[in-house]
C-alpha cells in the first residue's frame, strides 16, 4: 500500500498536495500497480499536472480512503480553467483511439470537493472523477460535492465518456466499468455517461 502521507501530503489541507499524492500514485504504477491509500484528512490539490488536470491515474491503480466523510479531497480556492480533479491518465497526457483506454482503476471511498463557492467565470468548471474512457474500473462509495461551474457550461460530479477519440464522435462498450454507491451534491449535471454502452450504474443518490 501507498499512503500519500508517506509521499509528503499534507492532511491539514495547509499546502498543496497535489505533486505527492502524483508520487504516490506513480510509484505504485512503477511496481504495476496497487492501492494507493488516502487516510484521514483534507488534501490540497492544485491544477499542476497539466492546466486541466489535478491528478492523473493510470492502469492498475486503487484509491482508497478510510471513508467519504474523512478523506478528503479538495481543491484549492483560486483555481481556474475546466479542471478535472481525478482523471485516467491516457486521456489527461492527450492520447486518442485505443491508446487513450486505462483499465483497472477503483476509486472508493473518498471525498471530492472545491474551496471556491462558484459561479465561476464563464469556460471555468470543476469536476471530479472522469473515466475517458476506462474498462473493468469502478467508482464506489464517493461523496462528491460542491464543484462550482460557470452556470452554463455542463460539467460533473464524475462521469463515464467512451468516446476515445476526444471529439464525441464515436461510441465504445466500456467492458464492465461501473458507478456504485456514490453521493454526489450540487455538481452541476451530476452524474453522467456519455457515448459509452454497458456501464453499470447502482444505488447512487443524487441531489
Amino acid at each position: 500500500m501507498y499512503d500519500i502521507v508517506s509521499y509528503g501530503a499534507d492532511p491539514t489541507g495547509a499546502t498543496d498536495s497535489t505533486a505527492a499524492i502524483q508520487a504516490a500514485i506513480n510509484a505504485a504504477s512503477a511496481a504495476g500497480g496497487g492501492t494507493v491509500h488516502v487516510p484521514e484528512g483534507t488534501f490540497t490539490v492544485t491544477g499542476i499536472y497539466s492546466a486541466q488536470v489535478c491528478i492523473a491515474i493510470p492502469d492498475n491503480i486503487h484509491i482508497q480512503g478510510e471513508n467519504w466523510l474523512t478523506s478528503i479531497i479538495q481543491i484549492a480556492s483560486g483555481q481556474t480553467g475546466f479542471l478535472y480533479m481525478l482523471i485516467n491518465k491516457n486521456a489527461a497526457d492527450g492520447k486518442t483511439g485505443t491508446a487513450r483506454w486505462n483499465t483497472g482503476i477503483v476509486i472508493r471511498d473518498v471525498q471530492l470537493t472545491s474551496k471556491t463557492v462558484g459561479p465561476l467565470a464563464a469556460g471555468n468548471t470543476h469536476n471530479g472523477i472522469y473515466f475517458w474512457p476506462c474498462s473493468q474500473s469502478l467508482i464506489e462509495h464517493c461523496y462528491v460535492h460542491d464543484l462550482p461551474g460557470d452556470g452554463s457550461t455542463e460539467h460533473f460530479g464524475m462521469e463515464v465518456w467512451g468516446d476515445d477519440s476526444g471529439t464525441s464522435s464515436n461510441v465504445h462498450d466500456i467492458h464492465a466499468t461501473a458507478m456504485r454507491f456514490n453521493r454526489v451534491v450540487n455538481c452541476g449535471s451530476g452524474i453522467g455517461v456519455a457515448n459509452a454502452t454497458n456501464v453499470d450504474i447502482v444505488g447512487n443518490e443524487l441531489l
